[in-house]
């Protein structure tokens, strides 16, 4: 039961993620889209200079003849220059400020109203690519006039009409459409490059971590991280120049690397061995980069080829891929349920999973037309996931240092504990091992001193000629030797001035019977009776015992 609602809490956290994500893409795609109705059908017409489009804008509005979106390259693939022409309703407000408002385009465009040019400061011819930016081109009502009124807009390609995508534009009041264009900039520009650098930043993050720590989670996120960037190169770096070969073929190989190494690096923070799925992508990675090169290279192909069999290759290699990272999130989820952080990262690499599924299908011609992509925000989810591991590597090793101070603790606990047993058992050791020391010199005293004396008594007591006083003064030589040996042991937890009183005791006498007057002075107010007894004194039950020199006078 336990383990289910576990396996339930992970599941509904990845599900609240995706859910959010989904609801923040769908604000935004709604918002982005002005409530008045946009311009579907115009007059299109593709020509090859700039010169000429700007003949077309200056000339009579032709009749409609064409319905958006339009995608260039299917009959004329050289000219790079797409002209379409609309006409304003009849009904104009000269005193209020009107805008075309463009959702979405490649690679750049300009807006002209009656021959006036509006809109973005870029010029036309040369100027930079920016990829997915909205366009919104304000006019004033009082340029207009009674009657048909020509707006037209001029879609340039990046080397030919490969590029010219225009999708229905919108024309009507600024207030109307503002605030679409806004939240458009959000989804288009803005929200590219803000993962971009997101993901260069930890990127380099990862790559420095490779170098200091070896660890394949770090590893192949930097190889993804390079192809993200690599792929938005053209949203961070609008001005970039190159031949359009080159920058086609740094844009797939950028793509072709995060699809490819994408599940590596999610074998790499699940802690599961890479399948033979994740094993053949990382060899296919190349084959579908010399494909691209291939294409880009042969002059037999046609710029159609070139761009748009690698992009149905892509989107093959998206639509496989995401659902096998979605597999193994969720065997991930049935194993690792009690895990606090999994469900965020698992959550997170689901959503940047699911971008890529969303892109592969709706970027395409067999399910939909060309829209605002999100795999930049793939990119940026698979970041967030990148760090939320980061996060939750460093939880785990804070938890592990933890542990191994508590157990570093209880060692040490324990160390010192037999130290402190050991150091008792050494005590009691040196107390015996003093002790014996003691009995052998006693019993060499006695041996050399009072059995000496002893056997010096048993010689003079046979002597017949012995005089009584020589033979009492060898007795009491012996035993005042004896008295002494006595005083040793139960002098050994006494202090020094406990002992030479004691000795003042035995040897006053024997100096007086030989003619030496002992002079043995103490200050009396240094002594009091209210101090505490040494044990020889409550063991001897001699009273009066010194507080500072600790010596005893019996009673």
């Amino acid at each position: 039961m336990a383990r289910t609602l576990l396996l339930l809490r992970f599941l509904g956290i990845v599900a609240a993620i995706n859910l959010l994500a989904f609801a923040l893409f769908h604000w935004l795609a709604t918002t982005r889209v002005p409530a008045a109705a946009p311009i579907t059908r115009v007059h299109a017409q593709q020509v090859a200079t700039f010169a000429e489009a700007l003949a077309i804008v200056r000339g009579d509005a032709a009749a409609p003849n064409q319905d958006l979106p339009w995608v260039g390259c299917r009959e004329d693939c050289e000219s790079r220059y797409l002209v379409v022409s609309a006409q304003l309703p009849q009904h104009i407000d000269p005193d209020t400020e009107y805008a075309v408002y463009l959702q979405f385009f490649n690679d750049n465009a300009q807006v002209f109203v009656n021959g006036h040019r509006f809109g973005p400061d870029w010029a036309i011819e040369g100027g930079a690519v920016r990829r997915h930016w909205p366009l919104y081109a304000p006019f004033p009502g009082g340029l207009l006039h009674p009657g048909d009124n020509h707006v037209a807009v001029v879609v340039r390609g990046s080397n030919s009409a490969r590029s010219l995508i225009l999708m229905p534009f919108w024309i009507a009041p600024g207030d109307t459409l503002r605030g679409a264009y806004t939240q458009a900039r959000w989804i288009g520009p803005l929200g590219h490059q803000v993962s971009a650098l997101l993901t260069l930043a930890t990127g380099l993050i990862a790559l420095a971590l490779v170098v200091a720590r070896r660890d394949p989670v770090y590893f192949w996120f930097g190889v993804c991280a390079v192809g993200a960037i690599l792929m938005l190169l053209s949203g961070i770096v609008p001005d970039l120049r190159g031949p359009f070969w080159l920058r086609t073929l740094i844009y797939f190989g950028g793509a072709f690397a995060c699809i490819c190494f994408t599940p590596r690096f999610a074998d790499a923070v699940l802690g599961v061995a890479s399948g033979w799925f994740s094993r053949v992508l990382l060899w296919l990675f190349p084959a579908a980069l010399l494909f691209t090169m291939l294409l880009q290279l042969l002059p037999d192909m046609t710029p159609l080829q070139q761009h748009v069999w690698p992009g149905n290759l892509l989107r093959l290699f998206g639509a496989l891929v995401a659902p096998y990272l979605i597999w193994r999130c969720g065997q991930y989820a049935i194993s690792h349920a009690e895990d606090r952080f999994a469900p965020w990262v698992i959550g997170f690499i689901v959503v940047a999973a699911l971008c890529g599924g969303y892109d592969a299908l709706k970027s395409t011609l067999w399910f939909g037309m060309w829209e605002i992509s999100l795999v930049a925000f793939g990119a940026f989810f698979l970041t967030v996931a990148f760090l939320i591991e980061i996060a939750r590597r460093v939880a785990a090793n804070q938890r592990r240092m933890q542990n191994h101070v508590e157990e570093l603790r209880a060692a040490v606990a324990l160390r010192e504990s037999e130290l402190h047993r050991g150091f008792e058992r050494i005590a009691a050791m040196q107390r015996v091992e003093t002790l014996a020391e003691e009995r052998r010199r006693i019993m060499q005293d006695m041996h050399d001193g009072v059995g000496g004396q002893l056997a010096s008594l048993l010689v003079l007591a046979k002597d017949r000629a012995l005089e009584p006083p020589r033979l009492l003064a060898a007795i009491r030589d012996g035993l005042a030797d004896l008295r002494l040996i006595v005083d040793s042991l139960s002098q050994v937890d006494d202090d020094l001035a406990f002992a030479l009183g004691s000795l003042r005791g035995r040897i006053a006498p024997q100096l007086r019977d030989a003619g030496i007057t002992l002079h043995w002075a103490m200050p009396a107010s240094r002594c009091t009776g209210r101090s505490t007894r040494p044990p020889a004194c409550r063991a001897s039950g001699r009273r009066r015992c010194c507080r500072y020199s600790a010596w005893c006078r019996r009673r």
